[in-house]
């Protein structure tokens, strides 16, 4: 049973900088799907229960009704509620595959123009309904990019095995990662508390705490002591606690350049190997990590193998009458 904790981020990167970033996902994800046939856009995507188009369409839906919300703040009315979500979301369910694809090429950038079309005190001011309530702007934007970088990679890698989520997009979300890692397995999670493991990434450089007690929480670098340490890039931590780092999409490569994920602990280093591991076998794509024996190397081999993954957004899921997408 999984705990997901909802604390949204302090977003510290300009509205302007993040709708740069959500325009060059979308086109560069909009040229490869642009005159796919049928056989490509019904292709399995990386989302377990999705094909192609199916991801289009997700975008798409998701992008009509973040402008809808932006339309209800701007003009002070009510954002549309769970009766026109699902509405929408069946409306997109119901086309096939080419509309579906045609359809996501049009919305997504009307939501891009508009939110460009806000004047400054628009921008600093409009808190659009998110989730739980109304928020800043640049949180809203920091969302879609998760949504919209992530979801890019998910059709990218069905055509490109070695794709990578766009840099551009990385640098932006290596600030939410905290965020992002807020999903822990209560069962494994109450066998490794406490635990600590220092997180280090790289492209941006940003030093991280997994810290395990009541709660799991990927937390800023401080001062406390740490049995050891997981090094890897921004872009292979960000596919980590989203699910999406198994062994066909692992960084490859001699380190550092190459950045292939890479522990330390108790005095011992050692290259990681990702593979399924039965203690996160419902948690998705999962990590773990060989090296030699050392007095704390099983916890921190558990917490690397176990603790991330499971603090990721299971698969991409549906439920009745809804559209659930957790953390990406």
């Amino acid at each position: 049973m999984s705990e997901m904790i909802l604390k949204l981020p302090t977003v510290t990167a300009p509205a302007e900088r993040l709708l740069a970033a959500l325009r060059g996902c979308h086109d560069e994800l909009a040229a490869r799907v642009r005159g796919l046939g049928e056989a490509d856009l019904t292709r399995q995507s990386y989302c377990a229960e999705w094909p192609v188009a199916q991801v289009l369409s997700h975008l798409g839906s998701g992008a009509e009704i973040a402008l809808a919300q932006l339309e209800a703040a701007r003009t002070g009315t009510t954002p549309p509620g769970p009766g026109h979500l699902r509405a929408v979301w069946a409306r997109w369910d119901a086309r096939r595959p080419r509309q579906q694809a045609a359809a996501f090429a049009e919305t997504v950038p009307r939501l891009h123009d508009a939110i460009e079309a806000l004047d400054d005190a628009e921008q600093r001011e409009l808190r659009p309904y998110f989730h739980a309530g109304p928020v800043d702007l640049p949180v809203v934007l920091a969302f879609r990019l998760a949504e919209q970088s992530l979801h890019a990679w998910d059709v990218h890698v069905a055509f490109e095995p070695a794709a990578a989520v766009d840099a551009g997009a990385v640098r932006l979300l290596a600030e939410l990662l905290p965020f992002g890692a807020s999903m822990a397995d209560a069962e494994v999670l109450g066998a490794l508390a406490p635990a600590r493991l220092a997180v280090l990434i790289s492209d941006p450089s940003r030093r991280f705490v997994l810290d395990l007690g009541a709660q799991a929480r990927l937390c800023p670098a401080d001062d406390g002591e740490v049995p050891g340490s997981l090094r890897l890039p921004a872009e292979a931590l960000i596919r980590l606690v989203t699910g999406r780092l198994d062994p066909a999409h692992t960084p490859r490569g001699p380190l550092p350049r190459a950045g292939r994920p890479w522990m330390t602990c108790g005095g011992c280093t050692a290259d990681t190997d990702p593979r399924r591991h039965p203690a996160t076998e419902t948690a998705g794509r999962s990590l773990s990590a060989e090296h030699a024996p050392a007095p704390e190397a099983d916890q921190v081999r558990a917490m690397a193998y176990m603790a991330l993954p499971v603090m990721a957004a299971r698969s991409h899921r549906r439920a009745a009458g809804s559209r659930t997408c957790v953390g990406a």
